[in-house]
């Protein structure tokens, strides 16, 4: 239990990394992560609606 405790899981490791490289590059980053995911989402509607109407 100690051993466990005392070493971080993979997913923190993963996270401390992950959230260190965004206060780096701010907050602009997931900003454009964001975006990116949004246009992403919508341009598969966009073409679900396309090959729906043909």
């Amino acid at each position: 239990m100690l051993f466990r405790r005392s070493r971080p899981s993979k997913v923190e490791e993963v996270t401390s990394d992950y959230s260190k490289g965004h206060n780096m590059s701010g907050p602009m980053q997931g900003l454009i992560l964001s975006i990116v995911i949004v246009s992403l989402f919508v341009t598969s509607q966009l073409v679900q609606r396309y090959n729906r109407s043909k």
